[in-house]
């Protein structure tokens, strides 16, 4: 029986392998019986079979690889993402309470205003009672 590399009939023309030193595939090969042909049409099948069983393994250890690495980015982004938002209620907590605190602050200085313009407001009647009495007088 012939290898691989033997004689290869194709469409009734004799082809011969010229050797390893790269000649390659030429008419005027010998005589390639029926039995032969399938032989080697059944290993290229097997072979095909067996390249694309393994093809189609590598296909999905990538797929799933891709799949995996995808979800490890987006844990990633959602954590940065969720870091970034907590930084922001930090931030607007503090303006809330930097808020509650000038208006305090406010209220107490507006009292002590409101107790001088009373203050003022008194002061200046009493001044007027004075003055009118002085008119009167």
């Amino acid at each position: 029986m012939l290898g691989f590399f033997g004689l290869l009939n194709c469409k009734n023309r004799r082809l011969a392998w010229s050797g390893p030193k790269g000649q390659g595939l030429q008419e005027g090969g010998g005589d390639m019986e029926e039995r032969e042909f399938r032989r080697i049409e059944e290993m290229m099948g097997g072979m095909m079979g067996r390249f694309r069983a393994e093809l189609g393994q590598e296909l999905t250890q990538l797929r799933s690889e891709i799949v995996e690495e995808f979800r490890h980015q987006i844990g990633v982004q959602r954590e940065d993402f969720q870091h970034k938002l907590n930084l922001v209620v930090e931030g607007q907590q503090m303006l809330a309470e930097k808020l509650e605190e000038t208006r305090s602050e406010l209220k107490v200085d507006i009292g002590k205003i409101d107790q001088r313009v009373t203050a003022v407001a008194a002061d200046l009647a009493a001044h007027r009672r004075d003055t009118e009495a002085h008119r009167k007088g």
